[in-house]
């Protein structure tokens, strides 16, 4: 059924002859105006031909200046003035002209001009001098009518080319609807006047509705066109190189002038009207992309911009492949819905590439002004679409399972493996990583993993080696920006060719689609951040255990109590640097990954969809690299250099009590075992040269440089972690404290070191 225009038509028109809308060739046309976009099209959008762009069909002829047809001019321009006839004929031949000037087309009397203004053109009609001025004050009141219909006119002419979208060929639709019912009305107010029965003040009474409805309309076009306040923002977002309002930042114009014209029933009506046209279209790809996950937007003008080149194992598949166009959402669907939509669509192309099925009962989609009918509707389809796609990911594709096996080899679950490896691969990691085999290196991996309790893991072939270009406290603070430094790419790989295996190694694991989803780039950098301190501090507690290995073997030759007291400062300090790397692997395996692994599990039997199952994941990881310390860049620091002076003061240890470690001639051979007097001699040799290394004044300078270090960054380390947790920090940091100063020794020293200071 057409829209009917508000009070058209006058009832003696209606009870008269039937009057058909007036041919529009010639200069009597609506056509497309002369002002389009330009032979450009938008992407692929068709490009109009040059034949549609007729002045004289649009009323360009106005602008131009090329006027009508040469014989009326001279017909014009040759007729007697109107006041020589009496008021009667004036009235009557000045009706005449003003039902053309209603349409557009210059009369006899009145003629019309555009001229400039503030709006762009404003259209001015130049009656005859000599009419009777009651009639011309008439005619003055009435012309502003023509104005409203030649702005409508052009704005549908030109808005119903391709490249301004579906929007807006449904609302010219629309308003072509009312141009027609307002040709109409003119066509009967022509018949009355044939009749004899037709006055300028009926005239006038007529067209009062009509008057209503095009201004509401005209104005609504040029805010559309010049960016009113209504529009302005809007229209400086949307479109493609245009400033043409289009899809939703189109609709949310009209919803704006809808809501500010609510208190007068007409333009409501008008504007309700308009919009219900318009939104169709846009229902329509809603409608396509919450049932089936398919974009069918030719002129970009969906709240939903697909990426259609991007693969579906890329990492950044679900985050970059459909992204949202903030102008184009709609005002009837809010922030909340709107995400839902986006995530709604994802899921079904999720099944639909997974080869599941993507058939949900459809409700076909029609405008209201109330949002909650749309909020209902998407989430009726958001639960149904997440549960397929949720059931999916846990049952035919294992997801905790996968996430088990992450843990397993990230955050080292079942660490022998790891052991395995570092006994195995000690000396590749040992060397300058441009000097690794790295398919060697992988190939000791997967040795390790399957001569480990990780054997009967599935997923173990998922697992391999990486070498990064730069340590892990640099790779931390790089991505936190913390140092503020912009260092290239070059100079990465510079840095990274100096780097021994053990600084660089990492572990990588191949994520196919769909779990890509949650164990993202992001998820999987984050446990690789976390994989790679835990490493350190393993070797660390490697290189302590392996000093704690050469101070048993010195042991059996020190007989003198000086080298006692010397060896014994070093195996004191050693054990207290093995306990605070112990302390903190035990704080960071049992108090945080353990820890939030639970609630992760506990979390993770209560969800319902894959937007809950990332949620809880990233907060498990973000909990884990806060609790880590990761994120703060001066407690990192103080643990990194920490750690540092431990492996330095192995290393140390090592070497210098590699010398006590028994020749092979002295072990015996084959034949039997050294003579007693031989033994005792040996003995006595070995024990002797540990004497002078134990007693050296340099070897324990050397040892109480490294205990004041080590102490004076443990308590830096302890005062920074109770800082940072009585600030608003994590509480768990604080159990940390307790387990590395659990008898007060660094704190009883530090105060004994400042009351002698003060003394």
């Amino acid at each position: 059924s057409r829209e009917e225009f508000p009070g058209s038509r006058p009832a003696s028109a209606m009870s008269g002859s039937s009057a058909s809308v007036p041919n529009m060739s010639g200069s009597r046309a609506t056509s497309v105006a002369g002002t389009s976009m330009g032979t450009k099209g938008l992407g692929s959008t068709p490009i109009a031909p040059g034949w549609t762009m007729r002045p004289f069909l649009s009323h360009r002829h106005l602008l131009d200046g090329t006027g009508g047809r040469r014989e009326d001019r001279d017909e014009e321009s040759q007729s007697q003035p109107i006041g020589s006839f009496p008021l009667q004929v004036q009235e009557s031949l000045i009706i005449e002209d003003l039902l053309s000037v209603l349409v557009a087309i210059d009369g006899k009397f009145l003629r019309l001009k555009e001229r400039p203004s503030a709006s762009g053109v404003s259209l001015h009609v130049t009656p005859d001098h000599s009419l009777d001025p009651s009639l011309a004050d008439l005619v003055e009141r009435v012309v502003p009518l023509a104005q409203y219909y030649l702005t409508v006119v052009r704005f549908t002419e030109l808005r119903q080319q391709y490249e301004f979208g579906l929007v807006n060929h449904a609302l010219c639709s629309a308003m072509d609807e009312m141009l027609r019912e307002y040709l109409i009305l003119i066509a009967q107010l022509e018949s009355e006047a044939v009749q004899a029965q037709l006055t300028l003040q009926r005239v006038w009474f007529y067209i009062q509705p009509a008057m209503q409805t095009l201004r509401v309309l005209s104005n609504l076009c040029l805010a559309i066109e010049t960016n009113s306040p209504l529009g302005a923002a809007a229209s400086r977002t949307a479109g493609s190189g245009s400033r043409a309002l289009r899809g939703g930042a189109l609709l949310n114009v009209l919803i704006e002038h809808s809501a500010a014209a609510g208190g007068e029933q007409h333009s409501a009506k008008l504007f309700e009207f308009l919009v219900e046209r318009a939104a169709t279209p846009y229902l329509g790809m809603l409608e396509k992309w919450l049932y089936q996950g398919v974009v069918d937007d030719p002129y970009s003008e969906f709240m939903v911009e697909e990426k259609p080149n991007r693969p579906y194992f890329d990492d950044s598949y679900w985050e970059k492949r459909f992204l949202t166009r903030e102008a184009h959402i709609p005002a009837f669907l809010d922030r909340e819905v709107a995400s839902k939509v986006l995530t709604t669509g994802k899921y079904l192309t999720v099944l639909r590439e997974c080869g599941e099925s993507v058939e949900l009962p459809a409700r076909k989609l029609t405008y209201s002004s109330n949002g909650r009918v749309y909020a209902q509707i998407t989430n009726e389809v958001y639960t149904a679409a997440s549960a397929k796609v949720l059931a999916l990911l846990t049952e035919q594709k294992n997801l905790m399972e996968r996430l088990k096996s992450v843990k397993r080899y990230f955050l080292t679950d079942r660490g022998d493996w790891l052991v395995q490896f570092l006994d195995t691969a000690h000396e590749e990691l040992s060397k300058e990583t441009r000097f690794i085999n790295k398919a060697r290196l992988e190939s000791l991996l997967s040795l390790a993993v399957v001569t480990s309790v990780s054997s009967s893991d599935e997923y173990r072939d998922d697992l391999t080696c990486e070498l990064m270009p730069c340590s892990a406290l640099d790779e931390v603070i790089k991505v936190i920006s913390i140092t503020g430094k912009s260092d290239s790419k070059d100079a990465a790989e510079d840095a990274g060719a100096s780097l021994t295996g053990f600084e660089a190694f990492s572990l990588k694991y191949k994520v196919e689609w769909p779990l890509n989803i949650i164990l993202h780039n992001g998820a999987r950098t984050k446990y690789r951040w976390l994989f790679r301190h835990l490493f350190q501090y393993k070797l660390a507690e490697r290189e302590l255990s392996s000093a704690w290995a050469s101070h048993q073997g010195s042991k059996a030759f020190i007989h003198q109590s000086c080298a006692r007291l010397a060896f014994a400062l070093d195996i004191a300090l050693r054990a207290r640097m093995m306990h605070f790397i112990q302390s903190v692997q035990h704080y960071l395996v049992m108090d945080v990954i353990e820890n939030c692994w639970h609630t992760f599990l506990e979390n993770m039997r209560a969800v319902k969809t894959v937007e809950e199952v990332l949620t809880i994941h990233n907060k498990f990881l973000d909990s884990c690299v806060t609790l880590f310390m990761v994120k703060d860049p001066q407690l990192l620091k103080i643990l990194a250099r920490t750690l540092s002076t431990c492996m330095k003061f192995a290393r140390y240890v090592k070497s210098k009590t590699a010398a006590l470690v028994l020749e092979d001639k002295d072990r015996g051979n084959a034949e039997g075992v050294p003579a007693p007097d031989v033994q005792r001699k040996t003995r006595l040799r070995y024990a002797q040269l540990a004497s002078d290394i134990a007693s050296g004044e340099k070897h324990r300078e050397t040892v109480a440089k490294y205990e004041i270090d080590f102490d004076n960054k443990v308590y830096t380390l302890l005062e920074a972690l109770r800082t940072y947790g009585k600030s608003g920090g994590d509480p768990h940091l604080l159990n940390l404290c307790s387990q590395l100063d659990f008898n007060k020794y660094y704190t009883d020293k530090e105060r004994a070191k400042v009351d002698g200071e003060s003394a």
